[in-house]
């Protein structure tokens, strides 16, 4: 199937993957392309992106890695950030490719277990994402349908009862994760694999359970005896247990009365049984049924058809299709890969660690409803025996076929066979909300110029900005939404106050006549804003409730924090602070930390400063006080005096010009250009430990009295020029750049 360009779900799935950094679940009924749509973005996609499958068997089918593998997860349920979940060395292989890496896609996620998605979640954050942000901030795709096969658990080993009692249950949207950012979901709609109206229509009623028994009547109409199932040749039963599949398969070929051909495998480098496609060890005769498990490169045939072994000889297989034709079938070759980083092209490529060679052929009689997702069939015969036990288990053998005269059932359905967790149904409620998609995808359209340089402090103040917005429409939920998402990504929200009216905002809550979110969300934007107009007591009054409401929301007792050094009361400040990175270790907190010991209580805070910076190394806010510090205490760099035109003629470093060149590179290039700056930054931290000096030089640097300007804008031309007491000159004769400016002012 080509991909159908035509097709709008396709193109917003499309547009969402290339042109924003926003999370999505992908879905669609059986037939609709969600395999076809897959291959394509790998094929054309220009972004760094890995592939994983929650089996072997659907990652090789992808091109991908098993979850575990590339993860490097324990064989167990998982708890939230386990300790169990691998931190890969700094410059280790692995840490390079979830740096290097812009999307994750998940195949098959309806397999996989709640657990498994915050594992990802924390593994992404602490292996070379940003640590603030849900997914480390990389795009995540999750592809499959819920209808379909349930979440991977082992019956009676006290997996699902764990799982259950953190998640609910183990559907991968029950993660934990999904409580900070909102999933949305893109629904595939048009059917490929059937074309009768009819027919899909029935098949929907069946993956949603809501089938009449007129329905169930009319699929009990394919109901045929044990012998009129055998005059079906090239139909494929399709069973619910591996046993039952393994039995026909065995009696079948055991009734051929031709003779046994078998085929060995060329198993080279890395492969692991459990990836394997086929049997290494394949035996065939003459008359057995077999269906192809990849696509021919001629297109006589795709995986899953159904053919019969015509010839066999010791180094040769024929096989007749259903429409007579015999073909000679060649040996094929699955690859087992890994990724790798090129640090030269700044690219993830793929590695080839072992192949699989062999005739893409399986017995196939029969073959278990698990194993057949994803194939499409002519004939099916399902045979469910003592009844289906898994949600979406009906769905997925009725979907197989083509056609409703391709259709034939073993013995009559009941209702019961059709089963499905309502808990599904109600997910499935929020599929395909257009006004959600088109804002996820404008909002993503715009911040991911931001994101795709790592530039984790302009998104921020995007989300910032968008909080603001919403204020003043008295929409107080998406205020609240937009500004927790706002302090996810920053490190410094020195400027916040000064995006907005304060005799504005001041009257918003007063003349607000309703109040679209809950009594916590109130509480906070109450307190930021009473902070924001100076009103400290009353923003402390308003935290301390928030903080009552929601205990083990470290955003709390960071806004606590701030509040309390805006009251000078700096000892009780720093332990909120500290509160704060006890529940969440966010880089702004860690920043707020070190500036609170360096500026109010004359104590060394350079050690969280830093860690802040390589947390969040876009804020130039952090490295121009980091550096500020840094040069009283006689520990800066001294390869960087002179970085990016910092020197001044008096002999001393500028740190504030550091800051904005550093804004500036990441507006350009991302963490990439400054990665000598941090390599110079770690060397001197590392030397710092055993000489830390306690008492700090006054006015080392011209920007000591940044206090009296904390509230200005972003680095812009007035802001640059009141900091540094007018000594830029008249800027309305200059045409360039900061790096400009710092030059052409010699400073």
């Amino acid at each position: 199937m080509e991909l159908d360009l035509d097709n709008i779900e396709f193109q917003t799935a499309l547009d969402l993957i290339q042109e924003t950094n926003q999370s999505f679940f992908l879905t669609g009924k059986a037939g609709t392309g969600k395999s076809t749509f897959l291959k394509h973005i790998v094929e054309t996609t220009s972004k760094n992106y890995v592939v994983v499958a929650p089996t072997g068997i659907a990652a090789v089918n992808v091109g991908g890695v098993t979850i575990h593998s590339f993860f490097q997860f324990p064989l167990r349920p998982l708890l939230p950030e386990d300790e169990d979940i691998k931190v890969f060395w700094k410059n280790s292989e692995k840490r390079k490719i979830i740096s290097a890496m812009d999307t994750l896609i998940i195949d098959e996620v309806s397999m996989v277990r709640a657990d498994l998605i915050d594992g990802i979640d924390y593994s992404l954050r602490r292996n070379g994402g940003n640590p603030n942000l849900p997914f480390g901030g990389k795009q995540v795709v999750f592809v499959g349908d819920i209808f379909q096969l349930e979440p991977v658990t082992i019956r009676k080993s006290g997996e699902q009862k764990i799982i259950n009692e953190i998640y609910g249950s183990a559907y991968f949207y029950n993660a934990k994760v999904f409580e900070k950012i909102n999933l949305f979901t893109v629904e595939l709609q048009k059917v490929y694999r059937q074309t009768d109206l009819v027919f899909i229509s029935l098949l929907d009623k069946v993956r949603v359970k809501e089938t009449l028994q007129t329905d169930i009547d009319r699929l009990n109409s394919r109901v045929f005896s044990e012998s009129e199932l055998k005059k079906k040749e090239f139909a494929i039963t399709l069973t619910t247990k591996n046993d039952l599949a393994d039995r026909v398969n065995s009696i079948k070929l055991s009734e051929l009365k031709t003779n046994p051909f078998q085929y060995t495998a060329e198993v080279s480098g890395e492969f692991e049984e459990s990836k394997y496609p086929t049997e290494p060890e394949m035996i065939l005769k003459e008359g057995s049924q077999v269906i192809f498990i990849k696509n021919d490169t001629d297109k006589r045939w795709v995986n899953g058809t159904i053919g019969q072994v015509n010839e066999l000889t010791d180094t040769t297989i024929k096989v007749k299709l259903k429409d007579g034709s015999v073909h000679s079938v060649d040996k094929r070759v699955w690859e087992n890969i890994k990724y790798q980083y090129n640090k030269e092209k700044k690219k993830i490529e793929q590695e080839i660690v072992g192949t699989f060679k062999q005739y893409p052929l399986k017995l196939a009689w029969a073959i278990t409803i698990h194993k057949s997702q994803g194939l499409t069939f002519d004939r099916v015969v399902i045979d469910f025996g003592d009844g289906t036990f898994a949600s979406g288990q009906a769905y997925v053998a009725l979907s197989r076929a083509t056609t409703f005269e391709g259709l034939f059932l073993k013995q009559k359905m009941h209702t019961m066979d059709i089963y499905i967790d309502e808990e599904i149904k109600d997910f499935a409620k929020s599929f395909n909300d257009k006004s959600l998609i088109n804002q996820k995808l404008n909002e993503g359209k715009e911040v991911y110029q931001f994101t795709k340089n790592e530039n984790w402090e302009k998104a921020g103040k995007y989300y910032f900005k968008k909080a603001m917005s919403f204020l003043k429409l008295n929409q107080f939920n998406a205020a609240y939404e937009n500004l927790i998402t706002g302090y996810d990504y920053i490190t410094c929200d020195c400027t916040i106050g000064d995006w907005f009216n304060k005799d504005e905002v001041s009257e918003i809550f007063s003349n607000a006549t309703n109040f679209d979110c809950s009594a916590f969300k109130l509480d906070f934007l109450k307190s930021f804003i009473f902070y924001h107009t100076d009103k400290y007591a009353a923003a402390l009054n308003s935290i301390s409730s928030f903080i009552d409401l929601q205990p083990s929301n470290e955003i709390g007792y960071y806004f606590k924090g701030k509040i309390l050094n805006g009251l000078e009361k700096y000892t009780e400040a720093l332990d909120n602070f500290k509160n704060a990175l006890n529940l969440k270790r966010k880089s702004r907190t860690l920043y707020r930390i070190g500036r609170t010991k360096e500026e109010s209580l004359n104590d060394y805070g350079l050690n969280e400063m830093y860690e802040a910076i390589v947390m969040n190394p876009s804020s130039g806010h952090a490295h121009w006080h980091f550096a500020e510090y840094a040069i009283r205490r006689k520990i800066f760099p001294y390869e960087l005096k002179n970085y990016r035109g910092s020197y001044h003629e008096n002999g001393t470093i500028s740190s504030l010009r550091i800051g904005i060149a550093i804004e500036k590179i990441f507006e350009e290039t991302g963490k990439q250009g400054i990665s000598d700056y941090m390599l110079s930054l770690e060397k001197a931290m590392k030397l710092s430990q055993n000489n830390i000096i306690d008492n700090l030089e006054e006015d080392a640097d011209y920007s000591d009295d940044y206090d009296d300007y904390s509230d200005n804008h972003d680095y812009d031309r007035d802001t640059f020029n009141a900091m540094t007491d007018g000594q830029l000159g008249d800027w309305d004769d200059f045409d360039g750049d900061i790096d400009d400016v710092m030059t052409w002012s010699g400073r």
